[in-house]
């Protein structure tokens, strides 16, 4: 029967928990997208204002938002001061009409990680 010596048991717990912590700081520095307003695949009314709520904090110079109708035209949009640096808010220059609308977002964090996606929601 072979014993393993309590300091090569030390050495690789402290490898593997090395590797651990370095896998969590990467997963967690990219600004996830948390949360939206409308919800994604949620059907409302015309919206005053489109929220999408991040992770983390973001950069706002880096951040890109576009907003597209179901024929895949731009809308127009406002982005609004942010009051929180984690939310990006918009206000569609006119009053959406019914149909599907799609959210794309660019943007990125505090930290120089870029993420991007899109959601849809429907106008009724």
């Amino acid at each position: 029967m072979k014993t393993i010596s309590t300091g090569r048991i030390t050495i690789w717990a402290s490898i593997l928990t090395g590797l651990a912590l370095c896998a969590s700081q990467q997963a967690s520095a990219h600004a996830a997208l948390q949360s939206s307003t409308p919800a994604a695949d949620s059907t409302v009314g015309s919206p005053k204002n489109i929220e999408l709520h991040f992770s983390e904090a973001l950069s706002p110079k880096l951040t890109r938002i576009t907003l597209k109708s179901g024929d895949g035209a731009t809308q127009p949009i406002t982005l609004i001061e942010p009051k929180d640096p984690a939310t990006v808010t918009v206000m569609p220059n006119t009053s959406l009409s019914k149909g599907l609308y799609t959210v794309s977002w660019s943007v990125v964090a505090n930290d120089g990680h870029k993420t991007q996606g899109s959601f849809n929601f429907t106008v009724q």
